[in-house]
């Protein structure tokens, strides 16, 4: 037998049997064929493709510009001038702009109390819309109290200046009967009064008393040596002599020596002269001749003696000059005796 023959026929495909066929009436439209279906969907998809590129550009657009007009170069603005201009004037300006501005004061030598000294950002630059600008407002010069610095020492006063916010200036030097040496006597700025910053005040300061030098007196009168003294702030302090080889007020001699050294108010001795020393006649009429020489020798005098009729008596009748008057010691004196 043929084996293959028997199997291919054993396994060919059994024949179906015939199907009735049921026919159902729709009531709807036709459904369309593949075609109309497939291009429909196309055309939608088309659709939102389009709706979904308008509402991206659209979003791009409006994002765009909000990121232009918030963060980008469209959010920021140009500072206005503000250097050495009054504060409110300023502020409005910012105000005006939409800016806020924060205020600090400060001290400053050139620009005027109230107005701009400096501010950041500076004008001209750019300033984003929604910053806050710092203003730097003028305060005027920073003025200081000037210390008492009178009867202090050099670095002291020194010191206390440069504390203050002020300097020392020009330092001269005098003499001062009251300041001790070293210290200041004089300031040329009054204590409590106000400097700008940094300002000089210059001081006097004392040398001590002055050394005052004793002049030579010889020769002079009086007066001129009262003069001379008294000239240098000295205290003259005559004392007066008889002098027979000195004329009367014209100085004898002086104890405070020339040349020495004293201060204002010390006192310069010195003798002057009250010319020879005079003494009175004494009244010798009436005694007898060697009693009234003893009493005028005594006196300094020197007797001549006349006599008339050979001063027979002894006895003084008249002196030459008459008793009573003034004559310096050595003068002759003449007794008449009888």
């Amino acid at each position: 037998l043929n084996t293959e023959l028997i199997s291919a026929q054993f396994t060919r495909p059994l024949p179906l049997p015939a199907l009735s066929t049921v026919t159902t009436v729709h009531t709807s439209a036709p459904l369309p064929n593949a075609s109309e279906n497939g291009g429909t969907k196309t055309y939608k998809r088309a659709v939102l493709w389009a709706t979904l590129v308008v509402l991206l550009l659209a979003a791009a657009v409006v994002g765009g510009r909000w990121w232009w007009t918030e963060y980008g170069p469209g959010s920021y603005l140009t500072m206005p001038a503000t250097d050495g201009r009054p504060l409110a004037d300023v502020q409005a300006e910012l105000n005006a702009m939409g800016l806020a501005s924060s205020v600090e004061e400060e001290f400053s030598d050139d620009v005027a109390a109230g107005s701009i000294t400096r501010s950041d950002p500076e004008g001209g630059e750019p300033v984003h819309k929604r910053a806050e600008v710092q203003l730097h407002v003028s305060k005027g010069v920073d003025m200081k109290t000037v210390p008492d610095v009178v009867g202090k020492n050099q670095d002291d006063a020194r010191k206390a200046l440069t504390e203050a916010g002020l300097a020392l200036g020009a330092i001269t030097d005098a003499y001062s009967e009251d300041v001790p040496q070293g210290q200041v006597i004089s300031q040329s700025q009054a204590s409590g009064s106000q400097l700008a910053h940094d300002s000089a005040v210059d001081v006097v300061l004392s040398k001590g008393r002055e050394p005052l030098t004793v002049p030579s007196l010889n020769g002079m009168s009086s007066n001129a040596a009262k003069s001379a003294i008294e000239g240098l702030g000295l205290v003259a302090a005559p004392t007066e002599a008889f002098s027979d080889t000195v004329a009367e007020g014209q100085v004898i001699s002086q104890q405070t020596n020339e040349g020495t050294i004293l201060h204002r108010g010390d006192t310069v001795a010195y003798t002057v002269s009250k010319g020879p020393e005079k003494v009175a006649v004494p009244e010798v009429v009436g005694r007898q001749r060697q009693e009234a020489r003893t009493m005028l020798e005594n006196a300094g005098f020197t007797v001549q003696e006349e006599a008339i009729l050979g001063g027979f008596f002894g006895t003084v009748r008249q002196t030459d000059p008459a008793a009573g008057t003034m004559l310096k010691k050595g003068s002759v004196v003449t007794i008449t005796v009888v």
